[in-house]
């Protein structure tokens, strides 16, 4: 089972990484769109990363009574808010409140999938492990750099947002149908299925 929950695991944070790499090689143009400058673009950047690092210390200070596969949940939901919010952005100020929202997304949902994943991984092979998650972490964000400036050019900014956090709200449904029903009788996408021998092999725990 924890294999099989291993698979699981990285399809939807796999999904998760492809959402956020939907933006990333146009977020410079979405930024000057709304009139923003070189240096507010950079300002946004760093109040991402700024927020994710005071979120991620917290996290390391406070006693904490929810369990991993929460935080991951919460993480995905704060996610698929910030996403949504931004289709109706007016101003950079609203944008760098988003970027604090989405910083506290990262900040939960990141260290949740480390540990879930660490726990779950083959002790004798855990380079074989962390290589396949960088497969399927790398083909995503390939995915994900590629389609998004194609949806953009074709539906505009509104529709990536709203696809980001749509796919953001599959990845939470996904693990919390997932956690409530470990056997997966439903929580279970066909897809799953189709993921490489190579990248996640079904071994003996």
């Amino acid at each position: 089972m924890p294999r099989r929950y291993l698979r699981v695991l990285f399809l939807y944070n796999g999904i998760s990484v492809l959402t956020a790499n939907l933006i990333v090689p146009l977020y410079s143009v979405y930024v000057q769109q709304l009139h923003g400058s070189m240096a507010a673009i950079s300002v946004s950047w760093m109040v991402l990363f700024a927020s994710t690092t005071l979120f991620s210390v917290l996290l390391t200070v406070m006693p904490l009574t929810v369990s991993k596969e929460t935080l991951l949940l919460a993480g995905y939901i704060v996610r698929a808010v910030a996403w949504a919010s931004f289709i109706f952005v007016g101003s950079i100020a609203t944008i760098l409140m988003l970027q604090v929202l989405l910083g506290l997304g990262e900040a939960l949902g990141s260290p949740a999938f480390d540990a879930m994943f660490a726990e779950r991984m083959d002790p004798k092979n855990r380079i074989g492990e962390y290589a396949r998650w960088k497969f399927v972490s790398n083909i995503m964000t390939a995915i994900g750099v590629g389609v998004g400036g194609v949806i953009v050019a074709t539906f505009g900014f509104p529709m990536l947002f709203g696809l980001m956090s749509f796919l953001a709200i599959v990845c939470f449904l996904g693990m919390f149908l997932q956690n409530r029903s470990p056997s997966l009788p439903q929580a279970l996408p066909f897809a799953l299925e189709y993921v490489p021998e190579y990248v996640m092999e079904d071994r003996e725990d």
